[in-house]
């Protein structure tokens, strides 16, 4: 892991958005058109949100919406300067706390056709594809295919 390299669970929609909102995240997150916005975060009992930090410094936010008792879906974002020293680490990190803290037996990510990169990182992390959602995703004005990738716990045990 970095050093120096925290996590910690928060509903802090100022600490959230301060990352989400970058535009380099944003816009690989959005729909097309859509502008940032707090109160279209969703708390409650089936949303986790955690932050990384390093040296107090936010690098990313972690948010796993669970869908079933057993099974999260995970939604990482790191800014960008952190990218290259600390996405690793802070994804690492989001997992290790899921399956430490929570039953959760099992994380899905969804990643859109045209984030190649962002494929490429899940699999390194252990995430093995699983199906895809045929044109599910809109973007740059046309509807695009999903990407459907699964971790277990057992999976992430043996990494």
């Amino acid at each position: 892991m970095g050093t120096g390299l925290t996590i910690e669970e928060t509903n802090s929609a100022r600490d959230i958005m301060y990352v989400l909102s970058h535009p380099a995240i944003w816009d690989s997150i959005s729909f097309d058109g859509q502008e940032p916005d707090k109160d279209g975060l969703r708390f409650g009992d089936d949303h986790i949100y955690l932050i990384t930090k390093h040296d107090g410094l936010q690098v990313g936010v972690n948010y796993f919406h669970l869908l079933n008792p057993k099974m999260a879906e995970l939604h990482p974002s790191v800014l960008p300067l952190y990218r290259p020293i600390h996405a690793y680490s802070s994804v690492r990190l989001a997992i290790d706390w899921m399956f430490n803290t929570t039953d959760i037996e099992k994380l899905t990510v969804q990643i859109p056709e045209c984030f190649d990169k962002v494929l490429r990182f899940a699999k390194r992390m252990g995430f093995v594809c699983e199906g895809i959602f045929k044109k599910a995703y809109p973007k740059n004005n046309e509807m695009i295919d999903i990407n459907l990738l699964g971790l277990t716990r057992s999976e992430w045990a043996d990494l």
